[in-house]
Parts: structure tokens; C-alpha cells; sequence
């Protein structure tokens, strides 16, 4: 798994998590992406918003590495 998280930073130089902006992502044996699932800004009816923008599951054909599908979850 690999993982990034998203800090802002106080004019005093303190950093705290905002989660706006993380990813996550799973991986095969084989080095193929399983999922995906990323946090950003969206807008929603005149609301900016932070929040899931991709939740993604890969899947691949039997024995070897052609993708046969992404979906969203």
C-alpha cells in the first residue's frame, strides 16, 4: 500500500492534517493498481467541498496484466 496525506501549513510554520488532498493505493504482486482512492476539491451545487473524489477497484485478466475493468465504488 502507498499513501500520501495532505498538511497545511500556519504562518508559525505548525503543519496539521487537512486530508483535502490524500491518495491511497493498493497493488498486486505484480505491481498492477488494485484501488484507488483519492480525497480533493469538488463543487456541489455553488459548495466548495473537500471530500472522496475517486474510489476506483482495478481488475485484471487471469495470469497476466491487461485490465479488464476499472469501477467505481
Amino acid at each position: 500500500m502507498s499513501a500520501s496525506t495532505y498538511y497545511d501549513v500556519s504562518a508559525a510554520n505548525v503543519a496539521s492534517v487537512s486530508n483535502r488532498y490524500n491518495e491511497v493505493l493498493t497493488y498486486d504482486i505484480r505491481g498492477n493498481i488494485l484501488t484507488l482512492n483519492r480525497t480533493g476539491y469538488y463543487t456541489d451545487a455553488g459548495s466548495c467541498l473537500y471530500n472522496t473524489i475517486d474510489n476506483l477497484t482495478y481488475n485484471y485478466a487471469a495470469n497476466n496484466n491487461k485490465l479488464t475493468s476499472a469501477l467505481s465504488g
